[in-house]
């Protein structure tokens, strides 16, 4: 903010407060703008003057034990005791601070020291159980700057490095089917997709007869061949399958194998198949040693049955290993921040009647007319710290004082809203939406949020099969279906083989394991889910949006608009979920786990809201959805909601 009037203020009558300043080195100088004794409000500069031999490296908070600050003159309000250390290291050094996220990761930190300017030196993140090393990362700039370990480099500069760990999470189910929404009804070679994902059927069918053995309606039957995924699992903790002999045929023995490339393959059971039973393989730390794998490495899974006698199987479940990185150490504290102690007796501080605290973009801001009224002395100015840029949306702080005869303050903080458009928040809502009115950023997304979720009803995924026949049906022919991106119209009625449901935010980044027929959940919300054409679901995979479709990207074509609001839905009534601009390719690792509920390009979603309007069709979309769920997407019913709530976002779209 910029200052007008005066100066930021020196002398205060708050609480007594005490104020220790020492340095690590003999000889260090510290100036101070004022003598004590110091009162809590009072505006302090520090000044570390320069030591021969010597440079300067950081102010040191010795009570919160953080570094305050990095330049050698620092200010900031006293608002209770402080001790500060200014630091300095010999100027042929420097200093390099090491900091960890692991609690365990002791070794690392004993590499922090002075080292002379020039030398080459190589730290080492140590190797610890259940945790594995991330980055090195510079907690100053902000950045990675090595994937390295060990890492080495030439010392130019003291510098503040996290090693950055992530740590093992217990096993969690990332695909489990029971071959429910899978059709094929012969035994030729031949692909199907069974809960999203590929499976290379030989010499075998999904089967629904009486003779099928099987948990819910359909198993798969396989003759003399064999059943394989056309997907690979990494990290993977387990597999689980059940299995048993077609009730017509006699008990036969069949195989389970796992492979990495499809071609060699590693047997991990020979199974009796008879009535109907679980088999479960758990994938050890040895075994991937005795293979000589990497943890990691991604395994296809193939079941064979040899012989002419039939069996089915059903209920496959992969369970994997993920990592999740832990919150970084607090390393600088901030205490730069000014105050106005409004402890004046003898002056009050109003404004006139219209004053306003909410601009538009581009409107003209100017200081409020301020009232300060001593009680003796009558009326005076106020001065004004701080200003508004309304070409730039957000909030700004204003702080409006004055100094009385005995130099205490009367200060009132106004803050200043700039949106994109501010008349917006004048719009009077009525029914779902009662009780928005005024509301932005916070607040807004908040009752919003409330709204949606209370009494929200979510479906089933299976029902989803029904509802979006009714909720997708095409505008121009009631027996069809519109598929989303490539706006195909098909068969309306569900046969697993015309459309497919699509997770719009995928399945695989919404924190969830893999979505089942009966789960009612994230990954069943209708609002999320489109009728698809199955070519096309698979080719869009998990991959993130962008302008522009490559292997880790895809673009939305003509439903850019319909795919924003429903990402800003989804981030409404899910906490968990967050967008940003990065391109975010598909990691197996944090696939169907809360460190990988993210998705992008957040910053094209503003701009796809804005130049592709809500269409008839998304209207009754959320119409149809409502009737079901009983919640709505606000923004297909108000698009501009985004801009409110988002109103300080650099992504917001503003006008020319």
């Amino acid at each position: 903010p910029s200052t007008s009037t005066t100066n930021p203020p020196t002398t205060t009558t708050g609480v007594p407060v005490i104020m220790t300043l020492e340095a690590n080195i003999e000889g260090a100088t510290i100036n101070v703008n004022k003598e004590g004794p110091y009162h809590a409000g009072d505006f302090i500069t520090l000044v570390a003057e320069e030591v021969q031999d010597n440079t300067f490296l950081h102010w040191f908070d010795l009570d919160q034990e953080s570094i305050v600050g990095t330049q050698s003159t620092i200010s900031f309000a006293l608002t209770r005791n402080t001790r500060l250390q200014a630091v300095y290291v010999l100027s042929t050094e420097a200093r390099l601070s090491i900091y960890t996220n692991s609690p365990e990761a002791s070794e690392v930190i004993n590499q922090s020291g002075d080292y002379d300017i020039g030398s080459n030196i190589t730290i080492i993140a140590e190797t610890i159980d259940n945790q594995r090393f991330l980055h090195w990362y510079d907690a100053l700039s902000d950045t990675i700057v090595s994937t390295d370990n060990p890492y080495s480099f030439t010392v130019d500069s003291s510098l503040y490095l996290v090693a950055v760990y992530e740590r093992l999470q217990p096993p969690t189910v990332t695909y489990a089917t029971g071959f429910e929404d899978s059709v094929k009804s012969s035994y030729d070679s031949g692909q199907i997709i069974a809960d999203d994902e590929p499976w290379l059927l030989n010499e075998a069918l999904v089967g629904s007869l009486e003779n099928d053995q099987k948990i819910d309606s359909k198993s798969v039957r396989i003759g003399n061949g064999y059943i394989q995924t056309e997907f690979a699992m990494t990290g993977m903790a387990s597999l689980s399958f059940m299995y048993g002999r077609y009730l017509g045929d006699t008990a036969s023995v069949i195989t389970a194998e796992v492979s990495i490339d499809k071609t060699n393959w590693i047997t991990i059971g020979e199974l009796l198949a008879d009535a109907m039973q679980n088999f479960t393989f758990v994938f050890e730390a040895s075994w991937f040693d005795a293979q000589g794998f990497n943890s990691d490495v991604g395994l296809y899974l193939r079941i064979t049955s040899p012989t002419t006698q039939r069996v089915n199987i059903d209920n496959v479940e992969f369970e994997r290993h993920f990592y999740e990185t832990t919150t970084l150490p607090v390393i600088f504290m901030d205490v730069s921040e000014l105050a106005f102690p409004d402890n004046s007796e003898r002056v009050e501080i109003s404004f006139t009647a219209n004053h306003k605290e909410f601009f538009s973009y581009g409107e003209t801001w100017e200081a409020s007319y301020c009232l300060a009224e001593d009680n003796e002395l009558g009326s005076m100015a106020c001065s004004v710290y701080g200003s508004v840029d309304t070409s730039d949306p957000g909030t700004y702080e204003v702080t409006y004082y004055v100094i009385d005869i005995d130099g205490n303050y009367a200060s009132e903080k106004i803050t200043y809203v700039v949106l994109k458009d501010a008349s917006l928040l004048d719009v009077d809502y009525t029914g779902y939406y009662d009780g928005i009115e005024g509301l932005y950023g916070e607040e807004l997304l908040q009752a919003l949020r409330l709204i949606i979720q209370t009494g929200a009803v979510l479906q089933t995924y299976d029902d989803a099969r029904v509802i979006l026949a009714d909720a997708d049906v095409d505008p121009g022919d009631a027996n069809s279906v519109l598929t989303i991106y490539t706006h195909e119209s098909v068969p309306r009625i569900w046969d697993a083989e015309s459309w497919h449901r699509e997770h719009v935010w995928p399945n695989s980044r919404l924190g969830v394991a893999r979505v089942d027929g009966s789960d009612r959940s994230i990954a069943s919300d209708l609002h999320n889910l489109r009728a698809i054409v199955p070519s096309v679901n698979s080719s869009r995979s998990n991959k993130v949006f962008s302008s522009v479709t490559t292997t880790d990207t895809y673009y939305p074509g003509e439903d850019i608009g319909d795919v924003a609001r429903i990402l800003f839905y989804m981030l409404i009534m899910y906490p968990e979920l967050s967008m940003t601009d990065e391109i975010l390719p598909n990691d197996p690792l944090t696939n169907y786990t809360l460190a990988g509920a993210k998705m992008a390009m957040w910053t094209l979603c503003f701009d796809w809201n804005d130049t592709d309007p809500v269409s008839a069709f998304e209207i009754n979309r959320n119409n149809v959805i409502y009737s079901y769920q009983f919640n709505r997407n606000p923004f297909i019913d108000y698009p501009y909601l985004a801009d409110l709530i988002w109103f300080d976002d650099p992504a917001v779209n503003i006008p020319d």
